[in-house]
């Protein structure tokens, strides 16, 4: 029978049977061709995946882009490039098989021992090993011809057999012992590598023991009256208890006066011995050194309180409180000076002499005023700075009172006894005040006339 074209259904021309029109394709979409005997191509086969029970022959190449299975003999007279996967449990023969990123998998194991090279059981690329047998086989190691006893030196380029030099062992030491003298001694010889000991002398009875200069005997503690565990009473407040070879002094407090009230003297002997320390008030009326009425002295008082009844005062000394206060309800406390690192709090400071000096930056005075006192006269001497309030009016002393450097008191407000009124500071020269305030006077002593400073320019006020 010759050859034939297959018979399609055209839709197109009220599905009439037809022969497929050469150069048209026949569309097995979701379809498939089975028990096909050959398959001749005379063009390209595409396809996802090609799978052969029989044999394959390809006169051209073969191109695979998906998986290409192999289970019995493929010959192909081309090449086969592939980008997918190719599967071989038969036989695969091409003239070139180039894997662009693909893998070539065969059942064939691979063999370290193969050593035919066209073997799939060869391995291309098994590293060269070595195993040597003698030291002399690693490169940089030359001890062919070396001998017992002999040590691995290193030249700077290799290594090779010397026989050993040098160094010490065991034996090379020795001990020598000398008959005992002194305090004995140890010497080592670094030339012969001997030790050379000298034992100390050791007496062998009390008798021969020296008693050089300086050391305490039994009869020097005894004459120095040292105290024994027995010479201390365990009576009154006062306990003893030895225990380990330890003796342990103690002292009870128990009824022991918290505040002492002294009505008459108390008499002591004026050294200055132990310091008074109670935690609540001592008040005390006369404290003498004896009954003549010699005043006493303390080394130290410590109390939480101190209470008077007519003076406390110290000479030379001074009285210091850290977290308290020093109060005088109705006397004086009288000193050359008072120095407080906080606040002085006082109701007034009564004549407290001719100047009060604060080192302060400024007196501040709250919720209340500041007021001075009234004179007659104005202070003589004065100097810069002093403020006086003399009759009706306040006054203040400064370095030029008329522009040219002389010193004195000019008003600053009120009239006064003195028929002088408000007096503004004089300008002579041309001379001005640096930084005018707006509203500020001054009296121009060269126009002459009264300025008064607007903001921008000093305005003539006058004639």
């Amino acid at each position: 029978m010759a050859n034939r074209f297959p018979l399609i259904v055209d839709t197109d021309d009220g599905n009439k049977l037809k022969e497929i029109p050469s150069g048209d394709n026949l569309d097995l979409n979701n379809s498939g061709i089975v028990n096909l005997t050959s398959l001749s191509l005379s063009g390209a086969l595409s396809s996802a995946t090609i799978s052969s029970t029989g044999n394959a022959t390809i006169g051209g190449n073969a191109t695979v882009t998906g998986t290409l299975a192999v289970t019995g003999t493929s010959t192909l007279t081309g090449d086969v490039t592939a980008v997918g996967n190719i599967d071989v449990t038969g036989n695969l023969e091409a003239a070139t098989i180039t894997l662009a990123g693909s893998t070539l998998q065969t059942p064939v194991q691979s063999d370290w021992t193969e050593a035919d090279t066209n073997s799939l059981a060869f391995i291309q690329n098994k590293p060269t090993t070595f195993a040597p047998d003698n030291l002399d086989d690693v490169g940089d190691v030359f001890v062919s011809d070396a001998a017992a006893g002999e040590v691995l030196t290193y030249d700077g380029f290799s290594w090779t057999g010397q026989a050993a030099a040098g160094g010490i062992t065991l034996a090379d030491f020795s001990v020598t012992t000398n008959p005992a003298s002194g305090s004995g001694s140890l010497v080592y010889n670094n030339g012969t590598g001997v030790f050379t000991f000298t034992p100390p002398v050791i007496p062998t009875v009390v008798s021969d023991l020296v008693n050089d200069s300086g050391y305490t005997t039994l009869a020097t503690v005894e004459a120095q009256g040292y105290l024994q565990a027995g010479d201390i009473l365990n009576t009154g407040r006062i306990t003893r208890s030895e225990a380990g070879g330890q003796v342990t002094i103690g002292f009870s407090e128990t009824g022991l006066l918290t505040t002492v009230a002294v009505s008459g003297n108390i008499s002591g002997d004026g050294t200055g011995g132990n310091p008074i320390i109670l935690a609540d008030t001592i008040s005390l009326g006369v404290v003498n050194a004896t009954d003549t009425g010699t005043a006493s002295t303390f080394k130290d008082l410590t109390a939480d309180n101190i209470t008077a009844s007519l003076s406390l005062s110290s000479t030379n000394g001074n009285f210091t409180t850290t977290n308290g206060n020093i109060t005088a309800t109705n006397g004086t406390i009288t000193g050359n000076n008072l120095v407080a690192s906080n606040e002085v709090q006082t109701s007034s400071i009564i004549n407290a002499g001719s100047t009060i000096t604060l080192n302060g930056s400024k007196v501040q005075i709250q919720n209340n005023h500041f007021g001075m006192g009234f004179s007659g006269t104005l202070p003589t001497p004065a100097a810069v700075g002093d403020i006086a309030h003399v009759g009706n009016g306040v006054q203040t002393y400064v370095s030029d009172i008329d522009g040219v450097g002389t010193p004195g008191w000019i008003g600053l407000g009120g009239t006064t006894s003195f028929g002088r009124g408000l007096q503004l500071p004089v300008y002579v020269g041309g001379a001005r005040p640096s930084s005018p305030r707006i509203g500020e006077a001054i009296w121009d002593d060269d126009v002459p006339n009264l300025k008064i400073w607007d903001g921008a320019d000093w305005l003539n006020i006058g004639p």
